[in-house]
């Protein structure tokens, strides 16, 4: 597939692939899918996004649900991805909601099923190295509906928080618990409150 024009600017078609069918109760074409690359940024010296459409329940038209921008930007239901504006070293995946009210979910499914198994692993790592800087990881507890976080910095856990909850700090820190106790009295007409600080003992990680 080769746009052969000396001009292309942003939105100018490169090619497509599309997917037709037709469905029973609606026109021909009802059924779609395409993928579309297009100019884009400035659409010159081989700027160029691919657009991933699909119609939704028969309809006739594709609607943009994915694109991959002309330096890596991931857009999922929109197609201007990184809205913040990072610097073009930077890779950013942006999801949007599909209409007003709607919210977006990253879903990580594992399928541990024993006490500790990791079912989903947020890492941040430094190029070319094996091991990450730091950690967020979702395990599974004693059901598939009670699960414990925890926070990893060089490869070892700092905290982490049960399913009861409770935040455990990691040696050489201990987690003390405070308790707040609030109480109004009166006196001379005049109300008045006065706090009661109780610190617990340590407890161990």
């Amino acid at each position: 597939l080769e746009n052969t024009g000396t001009a292309i600017t942003s939105g100018d078609n490169y090619g497509q692939i599309e997917w037709e069918g037709n469905d029973y109760n609606t026109s021909a074409n009802g059924i779609r899918a395409s993928i579309q690359v297009k100019g884009h940024g400035a659409g010159t010296q081989g700027e160029v996004a691919m657009y991933f459409r699909t119609s939704y329940v028969g309809a006739d038209s594709n609607v943009d649900r994915m694109i991959i921008d002309h330096i890596g930007n991931v857009g999922i239901g929109t197609t201007s991805p990184n809205q913040v504006g990072y610097g073009g070293s930077s890779k950013v995946l942006s999801l949007k909601a599909n209409s007003s009210g709607g919210e977006c979910v990253l879903e990580l499914i594992g399928l541990g099923n024993a006490d500790n198994d990791q079912v989903g692993v947020l890492n941040f790592m430094s190029q070319a190295e094996t091991t990450p800087l730091a950690s967020i990881k979702g395990l599974r507890y004693t059901s598939d509906t009670s699960g414990k976080l925890t926070f990893e910095t060089s490869a070892v856990e700092r905290m982490r928080i049960d399913n009861t909850p409770i935040c455990f700090v990691s040696s050489p820190f201990k987690l003390k618990f405070l308790t707040l106790t609030f109480i109004k009295s009166s006196n001379f007409g005049v109300a008045s409150t006065m706090f009661s600080f109780n610190l617990s003992s340590d407890v161990a990680p």
